[in-house]
């Protein structure tokens, strides 16, 4: 199920579309992932929640992800892992 419009404004899920939201996780949607994530580690300050969900979509191929948990993983000062999850995007090439 294609979750973009709650992808780009990921804080209107957190009191709508529970249950959407929850079979889609349960069913590993990258999107559901992403928004989880974010409302997990920026708005309920539940930041190892957080990064659990982002770190999962990280590893896919789901880009908009790897890029910020490569730069969570930067401010929080684990160079080696947000490093590795931008270079996969070819930050290095394409600042």
């Amino acid at each position: 199920m294609n979750l973009k419009p709650l992808a780009v404004q990921p804080l209107q899920a957190l009191n709508k579309y529970n249950q959407l939201m929850e079979r889609c996780l349960l069913n590993g949607n990258a999107e559901a992932h992403y928004i989880k994530g974010i409302q997990e580690y920026f708005h309920r300050n539940n930041t190892n929640i957080g990064l659990q969900h982002l770190k999962s979509t990280a590893q896919g191929s789901y880009k908009k992800n790897m890029y910020l948990y490569g730069i969570i993983m930067l401010c929080r000062g684990e160079t080696e892992e947000g490093k590795a999850y931008l270079d996969k995007l070819g930050c290095k090439k394409n600042r």
